[in-house]
Formats: structure tokens, sequence, C-alpha cells
């Protein structure tokens, strides 16, 4: 995913409820910022924030 392509967003993992900083490709996958295993807790799932 390149940088003109994704842009930041607050996101929540699905497993765990913790609140994440995200980088959301033009597709909607999103991808925790600075830890490419996903969430703490070890998801991968994530639901955006409003």
């Amino acid at each position: 995913m390149s940088s003109e392509t994704r842009q930041k967003a607050a996101a929540c993992c699905t497993d765990c409820g913790q609140a994440l900083a995200v980088w959301v490709s033009p597709s909607g996958e999103m991808n925790p910022i600075g830890s490419a295993a996903g969430c703490p807790c070890g998801g991968t799932s994530f639901r955006m924030l409003e």
C-alpha cells in the first residue's frame, strides 16, 4: 500500500475492543500503524470508529 493511496483513521479491534490508529487502503483493508502483526491481543479484524 503506497502512501499516496492510503488514509489514516481510527478503528477498534473486533476481538478486544482496543482503539488503534490504522492505515485504510482504497479497498477498505485496515492495517494498524506501527504493527504489522495486528492488534496486541492478536486480532486482525477491525471496525472503523465514527
